[in-house]
């Protein structure tokens, strides 16, 4: 399934819940695909408030990986991958591991762990349109 959507960012929570919530909580690993300042962490804080996270929701640039609770759904893994330069950095951090947890795994930036990624995941790819607009292209196993 591909699906392409365009909208505006006052938006988000619409498309979130019409477009994406289903298919999050299906699949366990959710990749975020686009450039900066695509809209990968705004979309995807909207999409951790669905999984009732309380904690507040930041892209972990630094940290590489954030750990959330939700009363639903146990522990929730986010990914920011920007600043990861091999795949044996990934390994030293036990990325696989997080991903064999079957605990709930959100990716930013994902391209790195091309190799490491299960087949059955959502991806979701951002793209800037304009300073309000973005448009979203979903796509589902492969």
């Amino acid at each position: 399934m591909d699906k392409n959507i365009k909208y505006n960012l006052s938006d988000i929570p619409n498309v979130v819940q019409e477009n994406i919530i289903e298919l999050a909580v299906k699949y366990k690993v959710t990749c975020l695909y686009g450039k900066l300042g695509a809209g990968k962490t705004s979309l995807l804080k909207e999409l951790l408030t669905h999984f009732e996270i309380e904690d507040e929701v930041n892209s972990p640039t630094y940290s590489i990986v954030n750990q959330y609770w939700s009363p639903q759904y146990g522990t929730i893994n986010h990914f920011d991958l920007y600043r990861i330069e091999s795949p044996i950095e990934l390994l030293d951090l036990g990325f696989q591991e997080y991903l064999d947890s079957q605990n709930y795994c959100f990716i930013e930036w994902p391209q790195i762990a091309k190799d490491f990624l299960p087949e059955e995941r959502l991806e979701l790819h951002l793209r800037h349109l304009n300073p309000e607009n973005r448009e979203l292209s979903i796509k589902v196993p492969f």
